[in-house]
C-alpha cells in the first residue's frame, strides 16, 4: 500500500509543472464545484466517472486509502481535474484523448515602448485548427449532452470540463505577450519569460500556477476549499456568468493584462540570470487574486456541471 502511495506521488509530481494552476489548484477548483453540486448532480457525477478508463485502473484502488477524507464522488471529481494533464505523458495509457491545444488561448498583449508603457490587448486571432479552451469547453459540454456519447466519452468529457474550466481561470492560458524583439511569436502564456520573487529568476507561468500552493493531500485540499468558499461566497462575485467562457477568457485576459503585468509595470525579461524582483507587494496581491479565481472556478464550474448532468 507505501509502495503504491509512493508512485501516485510521483507520478503526480511528475506532471505538476504541466498544469494551469499545478494539481493543487485544479483540485480545489474541483472540490469547490462539488460542495456546490446538487444532489442529483452529485449521484450522476459518480455514475459518469466510474465509466472512466481510470477508474477501474487506479481512481477506485486509490480512494481505499482516502474513504476517511472525502466521500468518493468528491475524491473522483478531485482526481478528474488533473486527469487531463497526465495523459501529456506520451506513455500513459490515455495519451490518445491527449489534446495539447485545447489548454489556452493566445490573445495578444502589446507593451507601449518604455517601461512605462501601458498594455494593450488584442483578441483577434487566426482560428487554431487544433482547438482551444473555448472550442474544447464547447465540445465537451456538446458531447456530455449528447445522447449518442458512449459512458467512457461521456466520462472523459467531463474530465475535460473539470479541467478546462480550471484552465480558463488562470490569466496566462489566455493572453501572451508579444514584441517585435524578442518575443515576435509571443511569449507562450508567460512561459518564456521571468521574475523573480525570491532568490532566484522563475517564469512568469509557473510563478502564477504556483499560487494556489503545492500540497496536493486530498484531505487538506478538500478543507481548504471549504475555507475559501467561505472567505469567498458567491455573493461577492456578482453575476457568475453561467456557459459564457468566451467572456471568461476576456476576463481572464484583462487581468493578465492590469494584474499580473501590472499594466506593463512588472519588469519581464526571457534572460533567467537577469529575472528582475517584482514590486514588494505583488507575490501578496497576486495569491489573494489566483485564489479568489480558484474559488470563481469551482462556482462556475458547478453551475455548468448540474446544468450538464442532469439533462
Amino acid at each position: 500500500m507505501i509502495k503504491k502511495l509512493i508512485i501516485f506521488s510521483i507520478l503526480v509530481i511528475a506532471c505538476a509543472d504541466l498544469s494551469a494552476w499545478h494539481a493543487r489548484g485544479h483540485m480545489l477548483v474541483a472540490a469547490i464545484a462539488w460542495d456546490h453540486l446538487d444532489e442529483a448532480s452529485r449521484k450522476n457525477v459518480v455514475e459518469i466517472l466510474q465509466s472512466h478508463p481510470e477508474f477501474a485502473r487506479n481512481w477506485q484502488e486509490q480512494y481505499a486509502d482516502h474513504e476517511d477524507d472525502v466521500t468518493l464522488g468528491k475524491f473522483l471529481m478531485m482526481q478528474a481535474s488533473v486527469w487531463p494533464d497526465q495523459i501529456k505523458r506520451r506513455n500513459h495509457p490515455d495519451f490518445r484523448y491527449n489534446r495539447a491545444s485545447w489548454h489556452y488561448i493566445t490573445y495578444e498583449m502589446r507593451k507601449a515602448a518604455g517601461d512605462s508603457g501601458t498594455i494593450s490587448t488584442n483578441t483577434n486571432l487566426e482560428v487554431n485548427k487544433k482547438g482551444d479552451v473555448l472550442t474544447a469547453i464547447e465540445r465537451a459540454r456538446w458531447m456530455m449532452a449528447r445522447p449518442s456519447t458512449s459512458k467512457e466519452e461521456k466520462a472523459v468529457y467531463l474530465c475535460w470540463l473539470i479541467h478546462l474550466i480550471g484552465d480558463i481561470h488562470q490569466p496566462l492560458h489566455c493572453a501572451s505577450l508579444f514584441n517585435d524583439t524578442d518575443l515576435q511569436k509571443g511569449d507562450k502564456g508567460g512561459n518564456m519569460i521571468y521574475i523573480k520573487p525570491n532568490s532566484v529568476g522563475i517564469k512568469l507561468h509557473t510563478f502564477w500556477d504556483g499560487l494556489p500552493g503545492s500540497s496536493k493531500n486530498i484531505r487538506t485540499t478538500a478543507n481548504t476549499a471549504k475555507v475559501l468558499s467561505r472567505k469567498n461566497p458567491k455573493s461577492g462575485f456578482g453575476l457568475l456568468v453561467v456557459n459564457d467562457s468566451r467572456k471568461w477568457s476576456y476576463e481572464s485576459l484583462n487581468l493578465a493584462a492590469k494584474i499580473v503585468h501590472l499594466d506593463g509595470q512588472l519588469i519581464v525579461t526571457t534572460d533567467k540570470e537577469c529575472a528582475v524582483k517584482p514590486p514588494e507587494s505583488y507575490s501578496k496581491n497576486s495569491k489573494r487574486i489566483a485564489l479568489r479565481l480558484v474559488v470563481l472556478a469551482g462556482y462556475r464550474l458547478a453551475l455548468d456541471v448540474d446544468n450538464l448532468v442532469n439533462l
